[in-house]
């Protein structure tokens, strides 16, 4: 899908083992009033720091609330308790509690429970976050106002959608 945007941030960090992590870059949407986050490879923990700081920025400076986390070609690359204190961070940079936030699933994705534990913390932690297997279900969840199920209804999760 081509989106009309400008490209703020873009990122690339060595992991903490010395291998090179994601490359990444986050676009303002105008039309949908969309961050779009986007890239490829392995995501890790700096990663998501930078994803969240450059998310954060391009919010505020667009009055917007609605995120589009498109990890479909990521491969996760954090621990348990990173996904678990990833909300504390979103606090910290100033992710807003009223941001709709949307994550599309890697295709490859090992069924390790990882990204379905990651929405249940943010969730705890009072942040409006589902899972989807493509973009276009992600899309129509950010674009409606009505009310977030509980994860055990999301539609196309295990689905193959």
């Amino acid at each position: 899908m081509e989106y009309s945007s400008t490209v703020i941030v873009r990122g690339m960090h060595k992991g903490d083992d010395g291998g090179v992590s994601m490359p990444w870059e986050s676009k303002y949407v105008p039309d949908t009033a969309t961050v779009v986050v986007s890239g490829s490879g392995r995501l890790s923990l700096h990663d998501m720091t930078g994803i969240a700081e450059g998310v954060t920025r391009l919010l505020e400076e667009n009055k917007a609330r609605r995120v589009l986390l498109d990890c479909s070609d990521a491969d996760l690359d954090v621990k348990v308790v990173d996904v678990f204190y990833l909300p504390e961070c979103y606090s910290k940079v100033g992710v807003p509690r009223s941001a709709r936030i949307a994550l599309v699933l890697p295709k490859t994705r090992q069924p390790s429970g990882m990204y379905e534990f990651y929405e249940t913390v943010c969730r705890n932690k009072g942040y409006m976050c589902r899972l989807f297997n493509s973009q276009r279900p992600a899309e129509q969840w950010l674009g409606s106002e009505g009310p977030t199920p509980l994860p055990n209804h999301i539609p196309g999760v295990g689905q193959g959608v």
